[in-house]
């Protein structure tokens, strides 16, 4: 086929996804206000944006699509390897510039903000500016830069969650992606499967002397991270599209759910307040426990005062989840850990369910790229693959699937799973399929006792 004929469909799909995409911010109650607009949008934190992220998904793989097709080839392959955007982005973040910022409407000289995060002037203005060009911040006057849209969402005195998501992917997920390359070359490293031996733990190892087994143990080593690590779940909540859960699912032909390594309550704090006659239980481990109490009191002291949380430690490995919930849910969970785990915890939770329960596994699902196995997935379990000439798994459309699949392998050498294996583990761990339930960004699959 001709790339012409290509051109003209990936225009054709640009225009009605785009279209679409509009349709979705206008339904909040206003228009999609322009990226120097340094204003939140309800958009932001909405939790009903399957519509929004389907079309999204055709339209971020269309646009990247067509720029791939129309480009020659050098000029991606230099865009690829020299693309400097999350250096860049990590000082500003790391300096709190967009909170620096937020005190400056008009915009702030580079001379006064060098001075104030103790940079040259020279080289904040180049890191300034690439950021700039990105959309992040805007250069209002010669070397003078004020908030723009994306960089006043990641104030940290704003709820979203934002600028600690990207904190967290910039600072451990990105320092372990620099040295993949070295940690795969490690004899040691490179054949393992173990979450001690990650490529983030060889970076904790060889440049922090970090000792301990794994990423969660550092992170109670490091307290700061910690913190950063539980505002960053709130934050993929929105950004990610998780909460959409909230609107798909229906939890209210249901009275109960246990939620398995729950965080401080990420999902269960918009559950408890969406569906007041869901018993809600939060398991996971005990210091965790004692966050989400805190959290509970602060956020939603009405819940806990009524009994209709529960708080109770678990260790999912070893131990069983509590006895006679309706629902038993677990997001982003099996992601981080390799078959052999996921397989136990899943055993665990198999073990306490009564036979009308059912579990929901909510993770990203990948797919392979080849659209022979991705139309057979479409026809047998109901997942939707992309128009031609796209992916079929939207390409750039769900490129943070692939970019949370090799940071599941950076951070617990373990990885997003596709449908088959989620389906393989299952099964070994006596569950039968029911349903996939397409959340756009992410997938759930809900299965009861076989």
């Amino acid at each position: 086929m001709s790339g012409n004929v290509d051109v003209d469909t990936l225009l054709a799909l640009i225009n009605s996804s785009a279209t679409a995409a509009v349709a979705e911010w206008q339904k909040k109650g206003q228009d999609v206000p322009p990226l120097s607009a340094p204003e939140t949008h309800p958009i932001d934190t909405a939790t009903d944006v399957v519509a929004l992220k389907k079309a999204l998904r055709v339209l971020e793989g269309a646009c990247e699509h067509l720029t791939t097709l129309l480009s020659p080839n050098g000029q991606t392959i230099y865009q690829r390897s020299y693309n400097m955007d999350t250096h860049m982005l990590r000082v500003t973040v790391e300096r709190k510039v967009p909170d620096i910022l937020a005190k400056y409407p008009e915009g702030l000289h580079v001379t006064e903000l060098s001075e104030m995060i103790d940079i040259p002037e020279v080289k904040l203005g180049q890191i300034m500016r690439a950021n700039a060009m990105r959309h992040i911040f805007l250069e209002v006057d010669t070397n003078v830069f004020a908030n723009s849209r994306l960089s006043h969402s990641m104030r940290s005195d704003l709820p979203n969650g934002f600028g600690a998501i990207a904190s967290r992917g910039l600072c451990e997920t990105q320092r372990a992606g620099a040295l993949l390359s070295e940690s795969l070359a490690d004899p040691e490293y490179g054949p393992s499967f173990e979450a001690s031996q990650s490529a983030f733990m060889y970076y904790a190892r060889k440049q922090q002397g970090f000792q301990g087994k794994a990423v969660f143990e550092w992170l109670q080593a490091n307290p700061e991270r910690r913190e950063n690590f539980a505002i960053a779940m709130v934050g993929m909540g929105y950004s990610l599209g998780g909460l959409t859960v909230l609107h798909a699912f229906p939890w209210q032909n249901y009275t109960s759910v246990c939620d398995i390594g729950a965080g401080v309550g990420t999902v269960a704090l918009h559950l408890a307040r969406k569906f007041p006659n869901l018993k809600i239980t939060l398991q996971d481990r005990e210091e965790v426990v004692g966050h989400a109490i805190d959290h509970w009191a602060k956020a939603y002291p009405e819940a806990v005062s009524e009994k209709r949380v529960d708080f109770v430690p678990i260790d999912f490995l070893v131990g069983t989840p509590i006895e006679g919930c309706e629902l038993y849910y677990l997001r982003f969970i099996l992601h981080d850990w390799p078959d052999s785990d996921a397989q136990l915890i899943l055993n665990n939770v198999r073990k306490t369910m009564g036979p009308n329960s059912r579990l929901l596994l909510h993770d990203y699902v990948v797919q392979h790229l080849d659209r022979k196995s991705g139309l057979g997935e479409s026809s047998t379990y109901g997942v939707e693959p992309a128009p031609e000439p796209l992916l079929p798994t939207f390409g750039a459309g769900r490129a943070r699937a692939h970019y949370m699949d090799i940071s599941m392998q950076l951070q617990f050498n373990a990885k997003e799973r596709s449908l088959g294996e989620v389906l393989a583990l299952a099964s070994s761990a006596g569950f039968k399929f029911e349903k996939y339930w397409d959340l756009a960004e992410t997938s759930m699959v809900e299965f009861s006792p076989a």
